[in-house]
């Protein structure tokens, strides 16, 4: 899996090197700018679905996270970084392998609130959910933990928080138009059935049979995220493509009639 995301990986090595190389404590906001700064110097686009939110460079530290602890083995020596500049990335991954092992959905939720930073009489909200989210979500993306994680740990929040279900489906779902536009950018999909039954199944095996993400999500991950040509794309992607085709022109003869307006 992680062949897919070599040049990430690459490139979040550079940050730990930088990271390395300058005796200091870093914080939040600095490794944000250090990671915003290789990313767009090698043209590195963030893990992220059909939107580009505003925080995506701070979602992003959780590949970092995994990089370092996982990839470099520096957990260890760089404690400050970890539990202070990484302080949230740290405790969601401490309180999700608790979660994974609980039966008491009960003794989740609390665990899950504690991590959020809200008290147990509190309610927890969709953004905070979905950050949570995105530590399980990022170490099985990048092949450093096991899809079984995810699973699980979607399985206990959906017990534990049922009105935050809306939350949850969302999530799911750009989970499996992520796994598929990186199976269409391995090589794996090569047609629009092996697509469509890659994406089912998959919905499946996480437990939302009916939470099947559109084409048009896949397809822009699938060229925002990894790069896919085009040629590839209208062949597993015959549709979404040909939309994305016509939503350029249209935006083209818009530019074109704003260029050169009627009198």
């Amino acid at each position: 899996m992680r062949k897919a995301h070599n040049r990430r990986i690459e490139a979040l090595i550079e940050v730990w090197s930088k990271i390395m190389s300058i005796n200091k404590s870093w914080s939040r906001e600095e490794l944000i700018s250090l990671l915003k700064d290789v990313y767009l110097r090698r043209r590195i686009e963030p893990l992220r679905g059909l939107s580009r939110p505003s925080d995506i460079y701070e979602k992003e530290l959780a590949s970092l996270f995994f990089v370092g602890k996982y990839g470099l083995g520096l957990s260890e020596d760089y404690k400050d970084v970890f539990y202070d500049a990484l302080g949230f990335e740290t405790k969601v991954e401490e309180a999700v392998n608790k979660v994974i092992e609980m039966d008491n959905v009960d003794e989740a939720k609390k665990v899950i609130k504690e991590v959020a930073g809200v008290d147990n009489e509190s309610s927890i909200d969709g953004n905070t959910l979905a950050r949570i989210l995105r530590i399980p979500f990022t170490g099985v993306i990048l092949g450093f933990w096991p899809e079984e994680k995810f699973i699980k740990i979607i399985s206990v929040i959906n017990k534990a928080f049922p009105e935050l279900e809306n939350t949850i489906r969302k999530y799911v779902k750009f989970y499996i138009a992520f796994r598929t536009a990186e199976a269409i950018a391995k090589g794996e999909i090569r047609s629009p059935k092996v697509k469509e039954a890659f994406k089912r199944a998959l919905s499946v095996k996480l437990g939302f049979p009916k939470n099947v993400p559109g084409d048009h999500y896949v397809f822009t991950i699938a060229r925002e995220v990894f790069n896919v040509r085009e040629k590839i794309l209208q062949k597993v992607l015959p549709k979404a493509t040909a939309q994305n085709r016509r939503n350029n022109k249209g935006n083209r003869d818009i530019l074109n009639l704003s260029a050169n307006p009627v009198d």
